[in-house]
């Protein structure tokens, strides 16, 4: 299962529950801002609580389905809009091939975590997939997410 991005948002990068063995060496835990909506995420859609998912600030952002996926998303900083439609969150979702997803910004929240079956397939570094821009490490090549950005599960 794979997607590409059409609109990154603000501030969209791949998180786990971050990186807890490396604070002596000044390497941050990163991770997820949002723990509870990562888990939410990730168990609506049979993962464990520790797999990557793409974590949205402020939404404002879409992609699209290159193959059929099997997503779930959580957390009150956006809805996903599939053909002008608001999508119920917290559960699984099917989505064909080809399917343009939209993020718009919910006024009660900031983060959103979008989960994909099997996890989004991103190098693990020290233990964690999460992002840590300063340093430009983890999740997708250690840098936010960008237009034309293809990530995919584990399982393609």
């Amino acid at each position: 299962m794979r997607i590409s991005i059409i609109k990154p948002g603000i501030f969209s990068t791949i998180q786990d529950l971050g990186r807890n063995n490396f604070l002596d060496q000044a390497v941050p835990v990163s991770g997820a801002m949002d723990s509870l909506a990562h888990r939410i995420a990730n168990r609506a859609i049979g993962n464990n609580d520790n797999a990557a998912t793409i974590e949205f600030t402020y939404a404002d952002a879409s992609f699209k389905a290159e193959t059929d996926i099997l997503i779930s998303y959580s957390g009150k900083g956006a809805y996903l809009n599939f053909n002008g439609q608001i999508v119920p969150h917290d559960r699984p979702l099917f989505f064909p091939e080809g399917s343009v997803i939209k993020l718009t910004p919910n006024i009660n929240g900031v983060r959103t975590h979008l989960a994909i079956s099997g996890g989004w397939d991103v190098p693990n570094l020290m233990g964690s997939k999460s992002t840590y821009v300063p340093a430009k490490l983890g999740g997708f090549n250690g840098r936010v997410l960008q237009k034309g950005d293809v990530l995919a599960n584990k399982n393609d």
